[in-house]
């Protein structure tokens, strides 16, 4: 097995559960050779974004705020 792939391995054994689905969507993306580049583009966008958040980030509050402050509440 090459270097590359072992790192590869190694990485993926870190991910926590719940985002496996996410890297398998992404391999099997990969694998595809039909491709296009534009999504690639925005994985890759998306990705300069991880690690940015601080880990309690709770996305849901976030939203919600976000969609108050926008449109008041619904209560």
């Amino acid at each position: 097995m090459s270097v590359l792939k072992q790192e590869a391995i190694k990485i993926i054994e870190e991910i926590q559960e719940d985002a496996m689905s996410q890297v398998i969507t992404y391999l099997k993306q990969m694998a595809d050779k039909k491709q296009s580049s534009k999504s690639l583009e925005g994985f890759h966008t998306l990705q300069s974004f991880a690690g940015t958040l601080p880990p309690d980030f709770d996305y849901k509050k976030e939203l919600e705020e976000a969609r108050e402050e926008k449109y008041g509440r619904f209560d």
